[in-house]
């Protein structure tokens, strides 16, 4: 992982995770990049600036990213907690259960919409939304 910040570091907050972490200026807003890999079998290595997966039969990969946003007024926030916040309780989750819970989500927004389609008395198709 690499930024064009030249505050950036790359750290490793736990054995199957690298992070990216750094400043946009001094004193200013605080970002990290939180990257966790799980597999089925194989090895994850992760050292300086890298991960490698060798031998697994599947990886999935899991980005989190965050700032220190808090509001206009506060830019106080903690990256690196709020990334291993958004990644906890998808650790132990394989794909399927990523794509479970990401469907669902988006369910929760479509079944509030509702979509009705007319015709145009005219050869021009009309369509409108109510």
């Amino acid at each position: 992982m690499d930024s064009p910040h030249k505050s950036s570091r790359t750290t490793h907050p736990d054995q199957d995770q690298i992070a990216l972490s750094g400043t946009v200026t001094e004193g200013g807003m605080k970002f990290e990049a939180r990257l966790q890999v799980s597999t089925k079998g194989g090895a994850v290595t992760v050292r300086d600036d890298e991960v490698r997966v060798e031998s697994a039969d599947w990886a999935v990969l899991k980005l989190a990213a965050a700032t220190s946003f808090v509001n206009f007024h506060d830019v106080g926030g903690d990256p690196a907690a709020r990334c291993a916040a958004m990644l906890k309780p998808k650790a132990k989750k394989d794909f399927d259960g990523i794509l479970a819970d990401h469907q669902a989500d988006y369910r929760k927004l479509l079944i509030e919409c509702s979509w009705t389609w007319a015709r145009a008395a005219t050869p021009d198709c009309q369509q409108t939304n109510g």
